[in-house]
């Protein structure tokens, strides 16, 4: 019998038969609130922002496949540095690419669970007058994950679908 920790790593493939027959929204899918706050840029936000011990790939590998995903623009900086993840205003040292790679490693190495990553409250961590550039963030986003993604704008509109056998990576709001 598997140890408990390599049940969670792949619990929806070892439940696949009894999920298969019920569709997303009938579903309680374990998450984590503000999932990339594990590592914070200012100590002093910790009390109140820092709402995540482990990083990405294992909240995965805990059994979670809801993420949280706070991203931060920061337009004075490029490359990988321009997006972050955030808790409101408080950013933390994970870049947006770093999150993705965690999240694609984790689904490649467990390549038959399901992740929705759920992109919200995207704020301006640097008031300059630059205006967020959504084609970048997307196209990072879709880069990342190619053919592991599917894009939906309302989840409401897979709640009568069986698609439990069909998706990898779900992007709501995005």
């Amino acid at each position: 019998m598997k140890n408990n920790k390599s049940m969670l790593q792949n619990w929806m493939y070892s439940n696949k038969e009894s999920l298969m027959s019920f569709t997303i929204s009938e579903l309680s899918i374990p998450g984590t609130h503000d999932s990339g706050t594990y590592d914070m840029a200012f100590v002093l936000a910790n009390p109140w922002a820092k709402t995540q011990n482990l990083n990405l790939f294992n909240q995965l590998n805990a059994g979670s496949r809801a993420l949280d995903i706070r991203i931060g623009h920061q337009p004075l900086k490029t490359g990988d540095n321009q997006f972050v993840l955030t808790h409101d205003v408080w950013p933390t040292r994970v870049t947006l690419v770093n999150a993705l790679a965690q999240v694609l490693e984790f689904s490649k190495k467990e390549n038959s669970e399901i992740i929705i990553l759920d992109f919200h409250r995207l704020v301006e961590l640097q008031k300059n007058g630059a205006r967020t550039d959504y084609t970048l963030l997307a196209s990072i986003i879709k880069d990342t994950f190619g053919n592991y993604l599917i894009q939906i704008c309302n989840l409401n509109s897979l709640v009568n679908k069986r698609y439990l056998k069909y998706l990898k990576i779900l992007i709501n709001n995005l």
